[in-house]
């Protein structure tokens, strides 16, 4: 006689993982302090991207063209890179406060 056969336990239905907050921009603007500073409660904040002499900024991996640039983005960490088609690319991760505006500049002339 054979061995008696095993058998599965049933499949467990797929866990449902809550959404990962957004890095996308809630705005971006093209001149300093154009971004009025959210309060602290929103959970946001702003961000600065200056580069020395000029470059290009990517938020989070995607492109935003020629610095300056600012940001409203959810509190957090948040990788700027800036690109100069000569001096290379400075790249940093930057922790934005809620409720506060977080400089950031990529000084390629040092």
């Amino acid at each position: 006689m054979p061995p008696p056969r095993q058998v599965a336990p049933p499949a467990r239905p797929p866990v449902a993982w809550p959404a990962a907050p957004s890095r996308e921009p809630l705005l971006v603007r093209d001149h300093l302090n154009s971004i009025q500073v959210p309060s602290e409660s929103s959970g946001d904040g702003v961000l600065s991207v200056q580069a020395e002499p000029f470059g290009d900024v990517f938020l989070d991996g995607r492109a935003y063209g020629e610095a300056p640039k600012e940001f409203r983005v959810s509190a957090g960490v948040h990788v700027v890179k800036v690109v100069h088609p000569k001096l290379g690319a400075k790249q940093a991760q930057i922790n934005v406060v809620a409720g506060k505006r977080v400089p950031h500049v990529a000084n390629f002339q040092r």
